[in-house]
């Protein structure tokens, strides 16, 4: 994975994330300059650790940063808090990072008055990945529940899920769809995510 900062201004404490099927990883990059780019390497089949024990560590890991970003350490902790189930907890591969406060100035004025001695402002940005790789395995999964059995599309279900895409699958498919001009492609891939969102029970009947 290469991340490139297209921005004007550096960026810092960088945490890329893959959550998936109760385990997860995470590296963490200390910057990235302005016009840079950097090749990321997140093997997944070694080192991943239970979903629990991952969110208590990037959780301390990234309210350090905040702390050095100029946060006392209760609300930095409090803001961490805050994101633990959705941007932690949540199935995907995603990049959190902060933002400089020349962005945060810029984008989001801030004016008070009478003026305090000192103002500290830290944003923190999050960016949701959907690799090639990911596309490549949902496409085989949409034509699998297209042209398979009963058993086959629950197989499909499942293996969509692996992937890891979580709430995102549906921006996934809205992709591809968009790319393949195919009326019997499009029609099994909305298929496929109603039937992700399916009680197991009904699962059969939706695909009939």
């Amino acid at each position: 994975m290469i991340l490139k900062n297209n921005g004007t201004e550096p960026l810092s404490h960088l945490y890329v994330l893959c959550v998936r099927n109760g385990k997860g990883k995470y590296l963490s990059i200390d910057s990235l300059p302005a016009g840079k780019e950097k090749t990321v390497n997140l093997t997944l089949q070694y080192g991943q650790s239970d979903l629990t024990s991952l969110r208590a560590h990037l959780a301390n890991d990234m309210a350090q940063s905040l702390t050095k970003e100029g946060l006392f350490e209760r609300e930095a902790r409090a803001m961490v808090k805050t994101w633990d189930d959705s941007w932690f907890g949540e199935d995907g591969l995603r990049v959190l990072y902060t933002l400089p406060r020349q962005w945060t100035d810029r984008v989001l004025p801030l004016k008070i008055s009478p003026a305090p001695t000192q103002v500290t402002r830290v944003m923190v940005g999050r960016a949701e990945m959907i690799t090639p790789s990911m596309e490549w395995d949902l496409l085989k999964e949409i034509t699998r529940y297209g042209e398979g059995s009963s058993t086959l599309k629950e197989q499909a279900v499942a293996n969509t899920r692996a992937i890891g895409l979580g709430r995102f699958t549906e921006a996934a498919i809205r992709r591809l769809t968009s790319k393949m001009p195919n009326r019997e492609f499009n029609q099994s891939a909305w298929n496929l995510l109603n039937a992700m969102g399916q009680p197991a029970d009904k699962k059969l009947a939706s695909v009939r």
